[in-house]
């Protein structure tokens, strides 16, 4: 049922199939080639080009979904990457620095007021070693998916362990309208925000940037939160498909 829904909305776009790109490129096609990277090889072959936004790069090549994109078309792809957190962000673009086209924002994102971002404090000795092995550099507007991370480790006390700074959180539209001369447009927005990548895309102008896709990760919002984004989103012509437990992909028609 998923792949005739997936045909009938590439053939609408006007896009091409997954195995007519795989022929049209004539690449290497590994196994775990997913469906994300289908989408925006189709977007790639019918457009020739590729201008993409990235809220959350992670820190690695590996957590990146966009990263073979980039690494593979660089001469076809434009890339503003954006990561708030600094320990991330400076892995990615250390990373990436070989790469060319690519534009990089160590910012906060949101709707635009200072917000409060939280992070698991080393407080005690005895958990030092677990918090940076698995969340160093762990950031959040949402306090909820920090009070998530600790309680994997401990059971009271979530306080104690958060430390809260002030930050500014720029609306993406603002970010986008000051590089959009180096872009002239912007065809895909990928959102990893942990549980706040609803409200980046309320604050992404979408209206007027018209993105064709947008990927976005589902699994830390609310039932309500979702609804209330897949209503806001099927009111822009966005056709809305659950690719991955984490992840929904939104597509323009």
């Amino acid at each position: 049922m998923l792949k005739k829904i997936l045909k009938k909305i590439l053939n609408k776009l006007d896009l091409y199939t997954k195995n007519q790109i795989y022929a049209k490129f004539d690449i290497y096609r590994p196994d775990n080639y997913d469906f994300l990277y289908g989408i925006m090889l189709s977007h790639l072959n019918h457009k020739g080009n590729l201008h993409m936004i990235q809220v959350g790069t992670e820190e690695g090549n590996n957590l990146n979904p966009l990263y073979k994109i980039i690494r593979e078309f660089n001469n076809e792809i434009k890339l503003l990457a954006i990561e708030p957190q600094k320990n991330n962000f400076e892995i990615f673009q250390k990373s990436t620095k070989h790469l060319k086209n690519i534009i990089y924002e160590n910012i906060w994102v949101g709707d635009g007021n200072e917000v409060n971002s939280y992070s698991i404090y080393n407080a005690t000795k005895s958990l030092k070693n677990i918090f940076n092995k698995h969340y160093k550099g762990q950031n959040s507007i949402e306090k909820d998916q920090v009070i998530k991370r600790l309680k994997n480790h401990i059971d009271k006390d979530f306080d104690k362990f958060i430390e809260v700074k002030k930050v500014k959180a720029h609306k993406l539209s603002n970010i986008l309208i000051d590089n959009k001369e180096f872009f002239g447009n912007y065809d895909l927005l990928q959102i990893d925000a942990e549980g706040y990548d609803d409200v980046i895309i309320y604050n992404s102008g979408i209206d007027d940037f018209n993105f064709k896709i947008i990927n976005y990760e589902c699994k830390n919002l609310s039932e309500e939160r979702l609804s209330e984004l897949h209503k806001f989103l099927k009111s822009r012509n966005y056709y809305i498909i659950r690719w991955k437990k984490s992840d929904e992909l939104a597509l323009k028609f």
